[in-house]
């Protein structure tokens, strides 16, 4: 094996084990829809919509896209689960 070889060999070997433990960020964010909430889902974004969740506990906001939707009932009305897309999103510091 020559010098090139080795090194293009180390490479690709290297490249896998990087996809081996290459990191999956998932998350959620749940809706409570009430009287004064100005987007309802459905009306103002769908699911495959980015759209921006902002946290104001860790002072980020987050710009991506819904894959998932779970809608839900409760006695204080009704409550919107959206899942994002792991691979394509943005966070910010706010």
């Amino acid at each position: 094996m020559t010098e090139e070889q080795y090194y293009q060999t180390l490479q690709e070997r290297g490249m896998e084990k990087l996809k081996e433990a290459s990191v999956v960020d998932n998350f959620e964010a749940t809706v409570f829809t009430d009287t004064n909430n100005s987007f309802v889902y459905g009306r103002d974004y769908q699911l495959g919509d980015f759209v921006s969740v902002i946290d104001r506990q860790l002072n980020i906001r987050i710009d991506a896209q819904i894959k998932g939707v779970t809608r839900s009932l409760t006695e204080t009305g009704e409550v919107t689960d959206l899942i994002f897309a792991n691979n394509n999103f943005k966070v910010r510091e706010i």
